[in-house]
């Protein structure tokens, strides 16, 4: 038989937070927080500046890794990458699409809804991983 969730949560449990002090050069991540299955998700929202590990703040500048070594294959003009000295490893993820039911997770021990496959996504890492950043 299927789980079904009911999970009564009121549109004023909205996300509020403080803009970044320079968008250009911060960065928030989510720390998906160790739990059991069966456990509501929380997480930890965190902000980090975007420091070049050779101590340079202009990434055009910065030449960061052989991009063919890292990626495996030639790079494109588009083709970007480097390394911040005070970013921890991060996974990025999509989860704007699908479906638009909701599921409430807890974001700095705040009430917060997302969509299903946003919950899932987080959920699996959290299986997988004991802490993983998002």
């Amino acid at each position: 038989m299927a789980n079904t969730y009911n999970i009564d949560i009121s549109d004023t449990d909205a996300f509020e937070h403080q803009p970044l002090a320079d968008s250009s050069k911060q960065i928030r991540l989510l720390a998906v927080l160790p739990g059991n299955p069966n456990e509501d998700i929380r997480v930890r929202l965190s902000t980090h500046w975007l420091d070049l590990e050779d101590g340079s703040d202009n990434q055009d500048e910065y030449q960061g890794e052989d991009y063919e070594d890292f990626a495996g294959v030639p790079p494109t003009p588009l083709d970007r990458y480097v390394r911040f000295s005070s970013v921890p490893p991060y996974n990025a993820i999509s989860y704007t699409w699908g479906d638009t039911q909701t599921r409430r997770i807890w974001i700095d021990d705040q009430p917060h809804t997302v969509r299903e496959n946003c919950y899932y996504a987080l959920w699996q890492y959290r299986l997988h991983y004991s802490e993983v950043y998002v």
